[in-house]
């Protein structure tokens, strides 16, 4: 299991997100004008059972008791939304949190044992006395389910262990334990050869972006945008209407099919990739000139670029053998292309590598 913390600042857009609205409306209409009824029974947001839906993309399988789950999406999330009211407001007032399991897990993966593993998960963490609710849903290969939360506790105190995150990474670690669960595996290491339709499609371009990052010579956001382009993939920003300067969502092209940013990667969002290349300036100049030919490199892009995302990306093959005895991998090369890890993690299998040993079967770390 992994838990991804994403927090957020509106509860209804995080409420309409997890119960699927815009699906729950879809279908609605379509249901509604295959039996010409008069029942609206399933009309997003008008005070239905919410419980009760078209869609078996999600289920809501906890809640804690001061959420009022039977009168509509709006009287959820005014309920979760109530504590923050207690106090001067805060910038990102939503708790959410994403727990994703290992498909090895789905077989015994029912929703009574999910919502148990979750709401211990927030016990854990300290994310009490606030009210919660837990939706499960089905759209993806393994097993996983959100937490939607106030950051704001009945008390009016703020619950900054969402901020916590070497905390979460040991609530993790005890709950896999505790549980018997196999512990959750990186996007990378997802055999896309499996997956069909969209949700291949969707890890394609994740696989894509993330070798554009790692190479050491895209060294901003223009730059990685054309490499996507080199690759077949197209990149779109949405506008806000009442100001055109301001970026409201990215998104990744791929043969027609559009992908939210934060679909792919929430480390693949605009704002996400402009941090990452400023706070790896200094790494990947030192990749640059480590690996520097003695030609001008401006006529051998396409070489130098296959070279940098080789060597600073090694594959599972390359870090389980590649490497054995010591191999040539230095310690910015491997942090460089691997910025998603944790530092200590990330050094925990450098060393290993190091060793001639296979940082993927050793335990002791965990990917958040």
């Amino acid at each position: 299991m992994i838990a991804y913390i994403i927090n957020g600042k509106s509860f209804g857009n995080c409420v309409d997100y997890v119960t699927r609205r815009t699906l729950e409306e879809k279908l609605s209409a379509e249901a509604a004008q295959k039996y010409k009824t008069d029942e609206r029974k399933y009309e997003a947001n008008k005070g239905e059972d919410i419980l009760d839906h078209l869609s078996k993309d999600w289920k809501l399988i906890g809640m804690s008791e001061d959420v009022r789950v039977y009168e509509g999406r709006k009287a959820m999330a005014d309920d979760i939304a109530r504590p923050t009211r207690t106090r001067k407001p805060i910038e990102s007032p939503v708790g959410h949190i994403s727990l994703d399991f290992h498909p090895d897990d789905a077989p015994s993966m029912t929703d009574e044992r999910m919502a148990d593993i979750a709401i211990e998960y927030m016990k854990q963490m300290g994310l009490v006395n606030t009210p919660f609710v837990v939706v499960r849903h089905y759209d993806k290969a393994h097993p996983h389910c959100h937490l939607v939360f106030s950051r704001v506790n009945n008390n009016g105190k703020i619950l900054s262990q969402t901020t916590n995150f070497k905390r979460n990474e040991r609530v993790c670690k005890a709950l896999n334990k505790k549980n018997g669960l196999h512990m959750a595996t990186d996007k990378r290491n997802t055999n896309v050869e499996k997956l069909r339709g969209r949700e291949k499609m969707r890890y394609e371009v994740f696989n894509l972006c993330n070798a554009a990052f790692a190479n050491a010579y895209v060294t901003n956001w223009n730059e990685y945008v054309a490499e996507l382009k080199r690759k077949g993939i197209s990149v779109k920003h949405r506008y806000s209407p009442s100001d055109p300067s301001k970026i409201t969502g990215t998104f990744y092209i791929k043969d027609g099919k559009r992908f939210p940013s934060s679909k792919i990667d929430r480390r693949y969002t605009y704002d996400s990739l402009v941090r990452a290349f400023k706070n790896s300036e200094q790494i990947r100049a030192n990749i640059r000139e480590n690996t520097a030919p003695k030609y001008n490199p401006s006529n051998q892009v396409d070489k130098l670029q296959q070279k940098t995302v080789q060597s600073s990306q090694p594959s599972s093959l390359q870090e389980e053998q590649g490497f054995a005895g010591g191999g040539g991998i230095t310690w910015p090369e491997y942090r460089a292309a691997h910025m998603d890890l944790p530092v200590q993690e990330a050094l925990r299998r450098f060393r290993a590598i190091k060793r001639g040993q296979n940082p993927n079967t050793m335990t002791g770390g965990m990917h958040i």
